[in-house]
């Protein structure tokens, strides 16, 4: 068996989106024409509730790009101390 594995593909990492990507949008067709060749395709979406300390939103007078330092909460015995994973994937901090 092969498996196709879609990381977080969005809309808001396309051109126009909030988080968009330059020329994001370019890798839907791909996958659009490969996925027929995997016995499985799987896609997987990150999500946050309205409160996460991601979302500029929830930091007074930061603006989207803005860096901040959160508190790391690693629930993940397989996540080597010193990895960051606020959301996918993990970043070396």
């Amino acid at each position: 068996m092969n498996a196709l594995i879609l990381v977080d593909v969005q809309n808001d990492f396309c051109p126009g989106g909030p988080l968009a990507v330059p020329e994001g949008d370019r890798i839907v067709p791909v996958i659009n024409r490969i996925q027929s060749e995997f016995d499985l395709v799987v896609a997987t979406q990150d999500w946050h509730p309205a409160d996460h300390g991601s979302f500029a939103a929830n930091h007074p007078g930061k603006q989207p790009g803005d860096m901040i330092e959160l508190a790391v909460h690693t629930f993940d015995a397989n996540v080597p101390a010193g990895w960051l994973c606020v959301s996918s994937p993990c970043a070396w901090r």
